[in-house]
């Protein structure tokens, strides 16, 4: 598999600052790489939307994310989506995933994955993405191999999500 990720050199005093202490410098800096438009950053925005309790910057990580319009970025939200050791994060990246209106389409697969494996908020944010490209992008092709996916995993889904992943179904016969 091709990584579509570059690397981009970033600026170790951004970097720095991103992961200080103090709350100040992080949003300070957060404006500085949103104004500065580099996706390179979006790596390491998405651990410290995973390892910080600050729910002020949660909110804005989720916020700065959902705002890049830049499709350039879904390699990069997709491999964060993947990446086990920020699976606490994922329904915010998820979150984010919708409310920045980028198509999502082609991995549709994998947000069923989160669906089913993720927890109750994750599975309503996955819902949101599958229902958005459901609704736009897809051909009746793709449509039903997202619905194979969904029914043969709908036997193990818990009690908890059962009602959502019976509305995906219901969603994608559509």
């Amino acid at each position: 598999m091709e990584n579509k990720t570059k690397k981009v050199k970033l600026d170790p005093i951004i970097i720095r600052d991103l992961w200080s202490e103090e709350e100040k410098i992080v949003l300070k800096t957060l404006r500085k790489i949103r104004g500065a438009g580099n996706i390179g950053y979006i790596p390491e925005l998405l651990k410290l939307l995973h390892k910080t309790a600050n729910e002020l910057l949660r909110k804005e990580l989720v916020l700065f994310i959902a705002d890049i319009r830049d499709p350039r970025v879904i390699p990069f939200i997709l491999a964060g989506l993947k990446d086990p050791g920020l699976k606490d994060a994922r329904g915010s990246i998820i979150s984010a995933c919708w409310q920045s209106g980028l198509d999502y389409s082609q991995d549709l697969g994998l947000f069923v994955k989160l669906f089913f494996e993720g927890d109750y908020v994750t599975a309503l944010e996955a819902f949101t993405v599958i229902e958005e490209a459901a609704a736009v992008d897809l051909s009746p092709e793709e449509l039903k191999k997202v619905l194979v996916e969904v029914q043969k995993r709908l036997k193990k889904v818990d009690e908890e999500k059962k009602p959502l992943a019976l509305e995906l179904e219901r969603l994608l016969h559509e």
